[in-house]
């Protein structure tokens, strides 16, 4: 298996994984196609952020935040979901936003601005319509999760519950695809036997040990 920085699991073997990254290396190195994979999981997220925070700061009514919130967080997640990444800042952003999840630091800010802001009601509209989206958006995950366990071979019982650990490769796979556009790279995800050869991408996996040992321990012992 593979894991981003801030601990998202990805069900990938990790010779595959680390096989599409040597293909980018060394203009990108892993930490950042795993950074890259982890904003891309978190864009829906941080929308929501964003979008309460502007709505708190406009003073908007409970009624406004709640259809704010729902909409936009939901069309991101979306956009995500099918790949379309043509907003500027819409995959950076999120990236450095997930470098402070985890922490209760952006819920922190969220409730302070929101009860300072609107209130107890305005603040808890964009709770309710968050919790909304985020049930939507565990529902569409696992189906989509679990269509891919089974495109990837896993028997339908074992696609069915690592669901939740097959929805974010596909965030892998935007994520190595932006990197191998930009840099004029074959955006086919299918590797060959050579390129799965551990000589063609243990250098990869030694410089994100090398340069991010606490990231490195993350990955299990055996992937």
């Amino acid at each position: 298996m593979i894991v981003t920085p801030r601990g998202i699991t990805i069900y990938l073997p990790r010779d595959y994984g680390f096989a599409l990254i040597a293909r980018l290396y060394p203009k990108v190195d892993a930490f950042k196609v795993l950074e890259k994979t982890q904003g891309i999981c978190r864009i829906h997220s941080a929308a929501g952020f964003i979008v309460g925070i502007v709505c708190f700061l406009l003073g908007l009514s409970p009624v406004m935040i709640a259809i704010w919130t729902f909409c936009i967080t939901l069309a991101f997640f979306l956009m995500r979901l099918f790949g379309i990444f043509m907003i500027p800042g819409m995959v950076v952003i999120p990236t450095i936003y997930s470098r402070f999840t985890g922490f209760g630091i952006i819920t922190i800010i969220l409730l302070l601005t929101g009860l300072l802001r609107v209130g107890i009601i305005g603040t808890l509209a964009f709770v309710i319509a968050r919790l909304l989206v985020e049930g939507i958006t565990i529902l569409i995950e696992n189906k989509s999760g679990e269509k891919l366990g089974l495109k990837m071979g896993e028997e339908p019982v074992s696609a069915k519950a690592g669901a939740m650990y097959f929805a974010p490769v596909k965030d892998f796979f935007y994520a190595y695809k932006l990197y191998a556009s930009k840099f004029g790279i074959t955006v086919d995800t299918n590797v060959s036997n050579e390129e799965l050869l551990e000589d063609n991408w243990k250098h990869v996996w030694e410089d994100l040990q090398q340069k991010w040992p606490d990231v490195a321990r993350r990955f299990p012992e055996a992937s």
